[in-house]
């Protein structure tokens, strides 16, 4: 997975997540896809704020999408249960938000 473009202007926390960017977010690919249906979100409060975070820095349509593909049943799965933890919600809509503007095909995600 390639992931960001560095000519733009990003906070220092940001900038310290660069190196690791690649390996995050294999991290919580792999969290998301061993994630069983009904079982909650997959990814506890940090990692969805950690992923938050570190979808600003994709780039790439691929890594983007993969990302989409996973989370996107997930927020579809909140928006018809009644939720207690409205920002966990917010943290999965912001990241569908950053990821989709690098989805070369985002009709994909319409239904």
């Amino acid at each position: 997975m390639c992931f960001v473009v560095v000519s733009e202007e990003i906070n220092l926390g940001s900038k310290l997540l660069l190196p690791h960017v690649e390996s995050i977010l294999d991290r919580l690919h792999a969290r998301l896809a061993a994630a069983k249906p009904g079982r909650g979100m997959g990814l506890t409060h940090k990692e969805l704020s950690v992923l938050s975070s570190v979808s600003e820095l994709v780039r790439t349509p691929e890594s983007s999408a993969s990302l989409v593909r996973l989370l996107f049943p997930m927020v579809a799965r909140r928006a018809t249960i009644p939720v207690e933890d409205d920002e966990s919600v917010l943290k999965m809509l912001t990241s569908l938000k950053n990821l989709v503007h690098n989805v070369s095909d985002s009709a994909e995600f319409v239904r």
